[in-house]
């Protein structure tokens, strides 16, 4: 791009990191944001989702948690793609077994209501995926319950989560 003369962009660096997240490289869509940074190039909205994204698709949680504070020290502010992708990095995290990244997910999916932010089915279904994988059968059901009311279809994602969580907590019924 540059042996063009065409100089990258947020854009463009954006769509570079998205690629890595897709391509499940996590540590290739770190460097791609430092090289933008250096580069002065601010990161926006979708910078920060698309590398929380990667993080998540790499099971790094903590990581993905502090690009999250860092977008919010920079004064960017969160969306659902934002949110839905920290909460999948948190259902994804390694230490579900002991409550910690379930806590993590449901703090920023409280948070994510308080900013006014509106969950939508993907929202939803990390947070069935999280409680599914720690065991915690009536939380997945509560957060089902609470996505049926707000008027969110459930898709297969969410019904499969729900499998997964009754399975993981022993409870066989409906």
């Amino acid at each position: 791009m540059r042996a063009a003369g065409v100089e990258p962009n947020v854009i463009s660096y954006s769509s570079l990191i998205t690629a890595c997240a897709k391509g499940g490289e996590p540590e290739e869509a770190l460097e791609v944001f430092k090289s933008m940074q250096a580069a002065g190039v601010e990161p926006n909205v979708i910078s920060y989702s698309s590398l929380i994204t990667a993080c998540a698709k790499g099971g790094r949680t903590e990581e993905a948690l502090e690009v999250f504070e860092s977008m919010q020290a920079a004064g960017v502010e969160p969306n659902v793609i934002s949110y839905s992708s920290l909460i999948t990095a948190c259902a994804k995290g390694g230490r579900t077994e002991e409550g910690w990244a379930r806590q993590e997910a449901l703090d920023m999916f409280k948070s994510m209501q308080t900013a006014l932010v509106i969950p939508d089915v993907i929202s939803y279904n990390a947070m069935i995926t999280t409680c599914a994988n720690g065991g915690k059968t009536e939380e997945a059901l509560d957060v089902f319950k609470s996505m049926q009311a707000a008027g969110v279809e459930p898709n297969v994602i969410s019904y499969n989560s729900l499998i997964t969580a009754c399975a993981n907590g022993g409870r066989t019924e409906n």
